[in-house]
């Protein structure tokens, strides 16, 4: 489900962009509404901006606090959130350039403009979400590049997610895990699944991947193994031509 917020302390603007925004979606959304930066700060003090998207008019109630400061902290909380600015003047449209946004609307023409807005917010969260891989641990949440994850093993109740850099775990099973990580990742063993692109070496005997590290395959998941990487080895030699 899409998070959605809405920084504006005019009753009507915020009425207008609320119901602009929920003619436009198709996804499940939930949407929370803030009057004034301070309020919105509250939110996001103790914890990452919980929100993938942000509309944000500049001008708030806020004493010193514009929208576009406002952003600078979201983008210090998140990097992932989408912020689409809105404004009636459009002197600001230079100074949103200070920080990551998505777009800019004048409140002049926000039903042509949002809503292609929000399409350019969503695919560039569906371009993240093909980027990082994103789980929960012990109410924690955890966003990792794709391409740092070496491969799975499932371990009793967890599944440890081996990085570059380091070991996660979660409480998913593999073959949940690798619904959202494929076609980049395959199962090789009950028990792992691998970055199809750090394998090294594949035979019956076993995976090497690119640190070295050895792992198994078991005879029933060799043949989807050797597809996957035969498939990748081919799709780069396109690449080079």
């Amino acid at each position: 489900m899409l998070k959605i917020a809405i920084c504006e302390d005019n009753s009507i603007h915020c009425k207008q962009i609320h119901d602009l925004t929920c003619s436009c979606l198709q996804a499940a959304y939930d949407v929370d509404i803030y009057t004034s930066a301070d309020d919105f700060l509250a939110r996001i003090t103790d914890q990452k901006c919980p929100y993938q998207i942000v509309l944000m008019d500049i001008e708030l109630d806020s004493g010193d606090m514009s929208g576009i400061h406002l952003a600078e902290k979201i983008n210090l909380s998140n990097s992932g959130t989408q912020i689409i600015f809105i404004s009636q003047y459009l002197q600001y449209a230079s100074a949103v350039y200070e920080t990551n946004h998505v777009y800019f609307v004048s409140k002049q023409q926000m039903e042509e403009y949002l809503p292609r807005a929000l399409s350019a917010a969503c695919r560039k969260l569906s371009e993240l979400h093909r980027q990082y891989f994103c789980f929960s641990y012990l109410s924690r949440d955890y966003r990792i590049p794709r391409s740092d994850i070496l491969y799975m093993e499932r371990k009793l109740r967890n599944t440890e997610i081996h990085t570059k850099s380091q070991i996660y775990y979660c409480r998913d099973k593999i073959q949940d895990l690798i619904e959202q990580l494929q076609p980049d990742f395959c199962i090789c063993h009950k028990s792992f699944a691998v970055n199809i692109n750090a394998i090294h070496t594949l035979s019956h005997a076993g995976i090497e991947i690119s640190d070295g590290t050895r792992l198994p395959v078991s005879r029933n998941c060799y043949q989807s193994t050797k597809d996957a990487f035969a498939l990748l080895l081919l799709k780069s030699q396109n690449e080079d031509l």
